[in-house]
């Protein structure tokens, strides 16, 4: 199990991407965390800014305050975000676009530009 681990996260700084944090929930909001981009979940089925750019090495924080439960999804990345919680990850990669969409709502997607 352990070494599955490791290949995981090899496998994330491989394509450009770290995870830094699991889910936080329990009325976490992105306030409390180190994260120069901040993205919202919401009810009306969107994520808000829906386009973003980072540079490497810096965090972006996605949090659902709505009543539904989302997802943050990509190539090697599928995150429930249920309500109240919160998802980070650190950009790793320069001259990646990171296209990411909610597996419950095909009309959230979103996209960060890292540079």
């Amino acid at each position: 199990m352990k070494a599955a681990g490791y290949v995981i996260g090899a496998a994330l700084v491989a394509a450009g991407y770290a995870c830094r944090n699991a889910p936080m929930g329990g009325g976490n909001t992105c306030a409390g965390v180190v994260a120069q981009q901040v993205i919202n979940a919401t009810d009306n089925q969107t994520f808000v800014p829906a386009s973003v750019t980072v540079t490497a090495g810096q965090t972006v924080c996605w949090q659902n305050q709505g009543t539904l439960t989302h997802s943050v999804t990509h190539d090697t990345i599928d995150v429930a975000l249920p309500p109240n919680y919160v998802y980070v990850e650190t950009m790793g990669k320069a001259g990646v676009n990171l296209s990411y969409h909610c597996r419950y709502h095909s009309s959230m997607t979103g996209l960060i530009a890292v540079r």
